[in-house]
């Protein structure tokens, strides 16, 4: 049995939840970090509120998504947030290139059928013994978005969850070759080690 586990070190293990409201200055969002060209930026999820109304940290993920240029890639367990799902097909349709890969238990769910009938690729891990249980998007080869949260809106507006923004060339480097390891199957086991940051990517 195969379990893909990712963990970043500094960020990813904290507990506890946090709120954001982009529109009232008494309640800024973390603090974030800058050090050898990379800009680390955690979230924390709502955990009460409307999802209807919008305004969790999933904004801030489809701003992104919105503003790409060339490239999404994305892997993820679960995907039911429809803004999420509309804001990929929107980027696929105005020529970006969108690839996503999920769980093979996952694939059939009704977005995954709405990405793949938009024309977007999507792939599974073949595996019905194991979980791929990343949860990462990588944008034009700069910006990297991961965490805890599936993409649905339970993990954004119910759940204790956590996001990272992480800005950078070296780390969208490190998690785009983890995504083609995922898409084409071969599994391998690997780690990127700075002075800021530990990312450990590895399968049992």
């Amino acid at each position: 049995m195969q379990y893909r586990w990712l963990y970043l070190f500094l960020l990813l293990l904290l507990t506890g939840c946090g709120h954001i409201n982009r529109e009232n200055d008494n309640n800024p969002p973390p603090a974030s970090s800058q050090t050898d060209g990379i800009r680390i930026h955690p979230y924390f999820s709502q955990t009460s509120g409307n999802y209807r109304q919008g305004g969790g940290i999933d904004a801030l993920l489809i701003d992104d998504i919105n503003g790409a240029k060339e490239e999404i890639l994305v892997a993820i367990y679960a995907l039911t947030n429809d803004r999420i799902r509309d804001a990929l097909i929107d980027a696929h349709r105005r020529g970006v290139n969108v690839e996503v890969y999920t769980d093979d238990g996952e694939l059939f769910s009704d977005d995954m059928k709405l990405l793949k009938e938009s024309g977007i690729p999507v792939l599974s891990d073949e595996d019905p013994s194991a979980l791929m249980h990343d949860k990462f998007t990588v944008i034009d080869q700069k910006i990297v978005w991961s965490g805890s949260c599936n993409y649905t809106y339970y993990a954004f507006y119910r759940n204790n969850e956590n996001l990272v923004k992480i800005t950078g060339s070296k780390i969208a480097k490190v998690y785009r070759e983890e995504f083609f390891e995922l898409w084409n199957h071969q599994l391998v086991e690997n780690a990127y080690v700075s002075d800021i940051l530990e990312i450990y990517f590895y399968f049992m």
